[in-house]
């Protein structure tokens, strides 16, 4: 059989009479809702609830929900219950979206808006910043590639500008093509170098003084693995020969040079040529000694070569020294001490700094003997009267 149950809003529904459970929703004007019994239930035994769950939920004695007491808005879940309850929840997401609207919400962009917003500022590094992002380049280099990319603001067009630069070409010579393109990367390059010095460096032959050798090859297109293959290939072929050819230096040039060096000048015929003009340029300023009336060692004829000293520039130092040499020297004597020829010269070239000091304290003192000696007196112009000078 049916009944009917009056809710306490005053809605009237029918339930079977057996029926144990009518669930409806309480809501509050916050928009918070919970569901309750309306029928008040009977347990096994026959004994029925003295009130439903609803009118406990609304009398305010149901612990938890202390805040549904007194509610008025129940609904039948029949007559669309959750209907409605999606209905409140829709209005509150459409007052909440109302009163955020133009407040930085994403709106989805149209067809003609792009996804992102344009990069307005262009990206240039500090100087210091640049050095680190190019440790490879000399200072000068990276001064040119901020110029170039601040007024541009493209890095590639900056890199290239940088590379048709002749400073480019003095700080990696022989890393470009005939046709101006790159035979490998400036790191790639820098690499090359470094091995091509170790591999020098193997045979006891100092990297400086094969720079030339060193860009010569890598403008040759000859690899790293390359130019240590033709070094080994080298000595293989010269070791066995090295006193030889040592003998031959020594008596047409009077060289007595090292197994390294012999190495050295096979390695590199520039360097051949330097030891031989060196050579000739020796001989010259000791003729120059020599025309002088001076006494020159090979060795300081040598060290004026290596001081930049050419063979005129001897000519007008040797003459210095001989026109100053006997009185250095016969003042030395009474001094108790000597000074040769070859010391004046040394000293008088800037070369030895410890001659020209001794020079200048031979001189000093021979000076000072000079002065007029105890008892003797000046006039106002400076006139030496009553004893003479020593």
């Amino acid at each position: 059989m049916a009944k009917e149950i009056t809710l306490p809003n005053g809605d009237v529904v029918t339930v079977e009479d057996d029926q144990q459970t009518y669930q409806v929703t309480v809501s509050l004007p916050g928009g918070y809702t919970t569901t309750a019994n309306a029928i008040a239930r009977t347990d096994a035994s026959g004994n029925q609830e003295s009130a439903s769950e609803l009118e406990r939920l609304l009398a305010g004695s149901i612990e938890g929900r202390e805040g549904y007491e007194g509610a008025t808005d129940i609904y039948d879940s029949s007559s669309g219950l959750i209907t409605d309850a999606e209905k409140k929840a829709q209005e509150l997401i459409d007052s909440f979206i109302k009163n955020r609207s133009n407040k930085n919400l994403y709106t989805p962009p149209t067809a003609s808006e792009p996804l992102f917003d344009a990069d307005d500022e262009e990206y240039i590094p500090t100087f210091t910043e640049a050095k680190n992002l190019y440790p490879y380049y000399p200072e000068s280099i990276i001064q040119n590639i901020l110029d170039v990319w601040t007024d541009t603001g493209e890095i590639t067009i900056a890199i290239s500008e940088a590379r048709a630069s002749d400073t480019f070409e003095k700080e990696f010579p022989g890393i470009k093509r005939p046709d101006g393109s790159l035979r490998m990367t400036e790191i790639e390059y820098l690499e090359t170098k470094d091995y091509m010095a170790d591999a020098l460096r193997t045979y006891n032959l100092n990297p400086g003084v094969f720079g030339e050798d060193i860009v010569e090859a890598i403008a040759g297109d000859v690899s790293a693995k390359e130019f240590t293959g033709r070094l080994e290939f080298a000595y293989q072929q010269l070791v066995n020969n090295i006193p030889q050819v040592k003998e031959i230096y020594l008596a047409q040039h009077g060289l007595d040079l090292t197994d390294e060096a012999i190495f050295a000048m096979f390695v590199s015929p520039e360097l051949s040529e330097s030891v031989l003009q060196n050579q000739v340029l020796v001989s010259q300023i000791s003729a120059e000694a020599e025309v002088a009336g001076l006494s020159i060692g090979i060795t300081t004829a040598q060290q004026f070569v290596q001081a930049g000293i050419d063979q005129q520039a001897s000519r007008q130092l040797f003459g210095q020294t001989s026109q100053v040499s006997e009185g250095l020297q016969l003042s030395a004597a009474s001094q108790g001490t000597s000074i040769s020829e070859e010391e004046i010269a040394t000293g008088l070239a800037g070369l030895s700094p410890e001659e020209l000091s001794r020079i200048r304290g031979i001189q000093a003192t021979a000076t000072s003997e000079m002065s007029p000696v105890a008892g003797a007196a000046t006039t106002n112009t400076g006139q030496v009267v009553g004893l003479e000078e020593a």
